[in-house]
Formats: C-alpha cells, sequence, structure tokens
C-alpha cells in the first residue's frame, strides 16, 4: 500500500507488476516480466514511488537487482547494483534514500542507497557481528520507520536486533517461532 493509502501494488513470481488506484477501482500501469525466473521478490512504497527487489529463484547463487520505479506512471527513477546470494528481503527507511536488502543464502543484509546505488554497510553473521550460527538463511527483515533498529529473522524462527545508528548488535535469539517480522507506522516495537 502507498502511504497516502490510494495506490497498492502487486506482483507475480514472473516479474509481472501492477499498480491499482483503489478509490477509482482502475489500474493506474502495468508491467509484463520476461517470465525467465527473474520473479518479484518483494517491493515497498518510499513515498511516491515503489522499490522492488528482484532475484531469480532458481538459481542458489542467483544475482538480483533493487529498483525503483515511479509508482503513479511505471517510469524507471534508478536501479542499484546487483546483489548476490539471492537477494530476497526488503525493508525501507521513509525518510531516507535507504534499502535494506537481506540474501536468502548466508544471512547478509546490506544498507544500500536505491537512488544512487552506493553499498553503505552490511550486517549479519559473516561481518563478525554474530559468529554463532554457520551461514544461516534469512526468512524475514524490518527496519524502524525512524531508521535506528534493524530486525532479522533467521531459519528455525530465532531472530537478531541491530542498534544501527550506533553500529551494535544488541541481541539474538536463535531458537524460536518467528516468520515474519514487521514495525507498526512510528514505532519502535517489532511485530512478529
Amino acid at each position: 500500500w502507498s502511504p497516502d493509502g490510494i495506490r497498492v501494488a502487486v506482483a507475480s513470481a514472473s516479474g509481472h507488476i501492477e499498480v491499482w488506484n483503489v478509490e477509482t477501482n482502475r489500474r493506474v500501469w502495468s508491467a509484463r516480466g520476461s517470465g525467465k525466473g527473474r520473479a518479484i521478490c518483494e517491493m515497498a512504497f518510499w513515498r511516491s514511488n515503489l522499490v522492488i527487489i528482484s532475484s531469480n529463484a532458481r538459481e542458489p547463487e542467483a544475482t538480483g537487482f533493487l529498483k525503483v520505479i515511479d509508482s503513479r506512471t511505471g517510469a524507471l527513477v534508478s536501479t542499484a547494483d546487483q546483489f548476490k546470494e539471492f537477494p530476497r528481503y526488503l525493508s525501507v527507511v521513509p525518510d531516507d534514500e535507504v534499502a535494506y536488502v537481506g540474501a536468502f543464502y548466508g544471512g547478509m543484509i546490506n544498507k544500500t542507497n536505491f537512488m544512487d546505488g552506493s553499498h553503505q554497510r552490511s550486517f549479519g553473521w559473516r561481518t563478525g557481528v554474530y559468529g554463532t550460527v554457520k551461514d544461516p538463511g534469512l526468512q524475514g527483515i524490518a527496519v524502524s520507520d525512524d531508521g535506528t533498529l534493524l530486525v532479522a529473522i533467521v531459519d528455525g524462527g530465532g531472530y537478531a536486533v541491530w542498534d544501527i545508528k550506533n553500529d551494535r548488535p544488541l541481541h539474538e535469539e536463535l531458537s524460536g517461532r518467528f516468520i515474519q517480522i514487521q514495525f507498526l507506522p512510528g514505532s519502535r516495537e517489532p511485530l512478529s
């Protein structure tokens, strides 16, 4: 859903995207995917734009792309560099040009400026932040609206929390039953 509640975006594993105006019940625009395995993995609205992460889900070493599309017209605004290790999860900060992209394999989360494509930071078990899990897969990520907290759900239902602003891990729980995570708008308390 767009921040103003007027537009909703839907996508498919074949890369097809549609944006609808819920007030008029009309499609605003649509784009057909290639149907060659380039799936739309996740989308998020950022201001009037739609941020998407796409990946080839058929390859374990799949690369993916982060794109910003004008949700009103379907015009491409920007494309970030390629991501490796099957980028699957996406979270954006409403007041910043930053996206957090999580890899399904390997547990890496990359902080990227999606307007200029610059890589800013990596979070994950391979960076030495948490050395207790060997090569975990991610099941979801979320960033608080103020951009200060990052939460990741790992295989097996565990989770980890980072204080982004102060660049330090806060907590990890390696066992649990978490399958999805998000923050309520304006909140620093995650919901699972």
